[in-house]
């Protein structure tokens, strides 16, 4: 039975080697306490301008910045030349649904973002490993860009002028409110989301390991001419009958 045991711990202890780790920028919970610096339910005590309401249900962050996780959303307002983020809801009563996420309320970059150079009304994401950014963004205007690319500071302002990204779409008005565009990023690297002028963000995700890297592994974990191990754990030749362990699966030989 130790081999056996050893056998499944090894298999136990591969697949831990690649569990996934998912960070998703929560934008609902940045309009709840900007809301919250704006009305006074809670005390400001950032620098620069506090947040306050724009209009009907739309909030400018201002000067507030919020960090989670590997997402820093940038905004700065304490400029000559302002540039900051709003949350807004999505719509009255009107949520959209992707899957791990419910979007409530939307990130809005107020204006375009390479009038100057501070950065202002960007999202930066430093991943601890390789994986996937996953944007879902949406606007009824044509002619408007999303963009990301990789900076060397955060924050940092990113000119996407420059033409140095590695994902651009440009929307017709034709998009899905749920789409969603994906780009590889690398481990240790710094990452500027931005957009050539203003375009509605609802969910920011990033999930570690590539799809390059998993199927990889999964080729790789398949060895034909790997041991072949009966239920207690001794080793037998592939010919023998019954329910046989190979590559730490699981297999019925007649």
């Amino acid at each position: 039975m130790k081999k056996l045991f050893t056998l499944f711990a090894f298999a136990a202890l591969t697949a831990g080697a690649y569990a996934q780790q998912t960070y998703i920028l929560d934008i609902n919970a940045i309009y709840e306490q900007t809301k919250a610096y704006a009305e006074g339910e809670e005390e400001w005590t950032g620098t620069g301008t506090v947040p306050a309401l724009s209009s009907g249900t739309k909030y400018l962050l201002n000067d507030y910045s919020p960090v989670q996780d590997i997402f820093t959303v940038y905004s700065i307002s304490s400029t000559s030349s302002p540039k900051v983020y709003r949350v807004d809801l999505i719509g009255t009563d009107e949520t959209i649904e992707y899957g791990d996420y419910t979007a409530i309320y939307r990130l809005e970059p107020n204006g375009a973002s390479n009038k100057s150079s501070n950065g202002g009304r960007q999202t930066f994401v430093e991943p601890e490993a390789n994986g996937v950014l996953t944007i879902g963004a949406y606007s009824g205007n044509t002619g408007r860009t999303l963009y990301v690319a990789e900076v060397t500071a955060v924050p940092e302002y990113y000119d996407y002028s420059s033409g140095n990204h590695i994902l651009s779409h440009t929307f017709d008005g034709t998009e899905e409110k749920n789409a969603t565009f994906e780009v590889e990023l690398e481990a240790g690297k710094k990452y500027a989301i931005t957009q050539s002028t203003g375009i509605y963000f609802t969910y920011i995700k990033f999930t570690e390991g590539s799809t390059t890297a998993i199927e990889e592994v999964e080729a790789d974990a398949i060895d034909a001419n790997a041991p072949v191990y009966n239920l207690n754990g001794q080793r037998v030749s592939k010919d023998t009958k019954g329910i046989l362990i190979q590559n730490g699966k699981k297999f019925y030989n007649k």
